[in-house]
Parts: C-alpha cells; structure tokens; sequence
C-alpha cells in the first residue's frame, strides 16, 4: 500500500498543496488565457506545487505543448519529471529516452512516475522494463505500481 502523509501534519505542505491548486484552478478558469497564465505559473512560480500542478493542467490543453517543454528544465526535479510525463502522455516521443533513464533513479518516487510516463508508449522496451521493475526494484511501492501498469 503506498505511504501517504497526513497532511494537516505538515502545516506548511498543506499551505503549499492548498496554494498550488488554488493557483492553477484561478489560471485554468480564463478561457482563451487560461494557457498563457498557466504557461507564466510554470515559468515564474517560486513554489514547486504550482509549477507542477500548472504543467499537469497544461498537459490535457492543446496548446501547453512549448511551455510543458520548458518545464523539463525546471529547477525541481519533481516539476521536470512531471513535465516528461506529461509530454509522453501527449505522444512526444522525445521524452522517452529521458524517461527510461529515470526508471533508474535513486528516488522511489521518480522512478514511479518514469514508469508512469514510459507507460504511454507503444516501445517494445517498455514491458521489459516494467517487468523488470515488477520483479527486482529494491522499493515494494515501485514493484507494485510496475504490476499495475502490466495489468496484473
């Protein structure tokens, strides 16, 4: 079962959560700008939790393509990764390669969400590596979540 953390605990991340959606729901509600503002989040936001949660709303618009491709640079790690996800669930498959290099990373996390966005392409490398994944990551979470994108 993957660990979840209280948040009411951590006053300060539940400010950051709280924020983040706050600020992307704002943006998301301009109609034609809605893009744009989500597009100035990811580029100028101080806090990751928006930069984030602006490139997954960017990621189900047509138009975000150039600024979730911006967001692989980010400063954040969490916010690059969520922009290569993003760009694979869109069928980029520039980000592929970049996403299989993550499936190796030393954070659960990010290995999780590599497998995630590895996922969406048709590679016949992918199911390799998710069973690969499955059978031997070090971490009980990430071999779990390698089973359920096999479908077992």
């Amino acid at each position: 079962m993957p660990r979840t953390i209280p948040l009411l605990l951590f006053p300060s991340l539940l400010a950051t959560v709280v924020g983040a959606a706050l600020a992307v729901a704002h943006a998301s509600s301009f109609g034609p700008y809605a893009d744009d503002d989500l597009a100035w989040i990811l580029r100028n936001s101080p806090y990751e939790g928006e930069r984030a949660a602006a490139v997954e709303e960017l990621s189900d618009r047509r138009a975000g393509r150039d600024a979730i491709a911006e967001g692989t640079a980010d400063r954040s790690s969490a916010v690059r990764l969520q922009a290569y996800v993003a760009l694979a669930r869109r069928g980029d498959e520039k980000a592929f390669p970049m996403l299989l290099a993550l499936a190796d990373d030393p954070d659960p996390r990010v290995r999780m969400h590599s497998l995630r966005g590895i996922s969406f392409s048709d590679d016949p490398s992918v199911r390799q590596r998710l069973e690969k994944a499955a059978a031997e990551d070090p971490d009980p979470d990430v071999r779990l979540y390698a089973r359920r994108l096999l479908g077992r």
